[in-house]
């Protein structure tokens, strides 16, 4: 099952309603906020930085086009090793990267 979520690409944008060191995630036409990070201390110390929170949501804003990179390569790679390794019996590769890879699929689709 894969888990839906908003289309992408997504991009950042800076909070300007809260203004406390964050930035938003938007979705391509900027109508929802899909995600928002920001600066985040308790009793003093200094838990997440405001440039750790801009990067975060930098990566946040990724996903989307990270997770269909993923695929592909998977896909690509899976297609390689069945040709050249077992051209009779196709199988998917089970390489590490590639169970790597495979994980980190699942993650993002609600599975592992």
């Amino acid at each position: 099952m894969n888990a839906t979520h908003t289309p992408g690409p997504w991009r950042t944008g800076v909070d300007v309603e809260n203004c406390g060191g964050g930035m938003n995630v938007l979705a391509a036409d900027d109508s929802l906020r899909v995600a928002h990070t920001a600066r985040f201390v308790r009793g003093g110390e200094v838990l997440i930085s405001e440039p750790v929170a801009k990067a975060n949501a930098h990566l946040i804003a990724a996903a989307p086009e990270l997770l269909e990179a993923l695929k592909a390569c998977v896909s690509d790679h899976d297609q390689l090793a069945a040709q050249q390794v077992y051209p009779e019996e196709p199988m998917p590769c089970g390489c590490k990267v590639c169970q790597q890879m495979k994980h980190a699929i699942a993650k993002a689709e609600g599975r592992a």
